[in-house]
């Protein structure tokens, strides 16, 4: 799939390969949200990149009502999600 009018969504943003691949998507999608569970890979993840073309949730994918804010949020905001990277993990 070419990302680049694209916005995506990658869970497992915080470290490991969710981190790359939230980090190639920055650079080749047109938005990005990064799903991450610490508040320290929040922080991390934040001060990585100076774009303004990302945002990133705190939150467990398996809250039903976590996936509905963001779902909210990015009807609110007609960022709308055409792609998923579901990377999240135990």
């Amino acid at each position: 799939m070419k990302i680049n009018n694209k916005t995506v969504l990658v869970s497992g943003a915080g470290k490991g390969i969710g981190q790359e691949i939230f980090m190639k998507c920055l650079d080749n999608a047109k938005f990005t949200y990064g799903i991450v569970r610490s508040r320290k890979d929040y922080l991390k993840l934040s001060k990585l990149t100076n774009k303004n073309n990302f945002k990133i949730f705190l939150g467990d994918i398996k809250n039903q009502f976590f996936i509905e804010k963001i779902l909210n949020f990015s009807k609110k905001n007609n960022k709308i999600i055409d792609g998923l990277v579901n990377n999240a993990g135990e």
